[in-house]
């Protein structure tokens, strides 16, 4: 499995990985892709994991990545990328990381943010 999913109220999810047994800790990286969602992935693997693979196939870097996000999950994305774009909505973490911050995700932020972009 690429990974596994555990769904929860949020404070069950915050008190699961506060108390997390080094076993799961030191063999699988834990982030949260939804506030009621944690994800289980093997310790190197990530949106920019994937995106570097992609990104070589096409002959391309990073400098030619932009990306959105809001979630933990999306947090090396948004730091990789030569544009890391973060919604509205995201956390302050992911914004501090981010080149910008658009509008949230319920208001076209992707939309806003790349008619902005490309017409400045």
């Amino acid at each position: 499995y690429s990974k596994a999913i555990m769904s929860e109220q949020i404070a069950t999810l915050d008190n699961a990985r506060a108390n997390f047994p080094s076993e799961i800790t030191d063999h699988y990286k834990i982030v949260r892709s939804q506030p009621k969602i944690m994800e289980f992935l093997p310790l190197n693997m990530s949106k920019a994991y994937g995106l570097n693979i992609l990104l070589k196939h096409l002959e391309m870097d990073f400098s030619n990545l932009m990306a959105f996000g809001d979630a933990e999950n999306d947090y090396e994305m948004i730091e990789a990328a030569n544009v890391g774009v973060a919604m509205g909505n995201a956390s302050d973490e992911i914004k501090s990381i981010a080149t910008d911050v658009t509008v949230d995700h319920n208001d076209d932020g992707v939309a806003v943010f790349l008619h902005k972009y490309f017409n400045e």
